[in-house]
């Protein structure tokens, strides 16, 4: 049984090859899980920094909304004051053109 050198260098390189490119392969993996697990960790704190602001913006549009309606009931009252006194002065100025 006589094998060629050159044969057995060939096959010897081979299962070589094979076998360091399977442990390349699980390098990678392996790096390329940890840096995915990085990028979504990243990912979700960039989200809850989102769903933080998107929350306080919420909340100032409520306060907004209130003093608003605030604001429209304070109208209102200074509307009828305003009615109020302009009868009144047209009152006093149809007295003082009656006189």
């Amino acid at each position: 049984m006589t094998i060629e050198i050159g044969l057995l260098v060939a096959l010897i390189s081979t299962a070589g090859g094979l076998t360091f490119g399977m442990i390349q392969v699980a390098r990678n993996k392996k790096h390329d899980t940890k840096s995915d697990t990085a990028c979504i960790s990243e990912m979700m704190v960039k989200l809850n920094t989102i769903e933080k602001t998107v929350e306080e913006i919420r909340n100032d549009m409520k306060e907004m909304a209130k003093e608003g309606a605030a604001v429209r009931e304070k109208l209102l009252i200074v509307e009828s004051s305003d009615k109020s006194a302009h009868k009144r002065i047209d009152r006093i100025e149809n007295n003082k053109g009656a006189q």
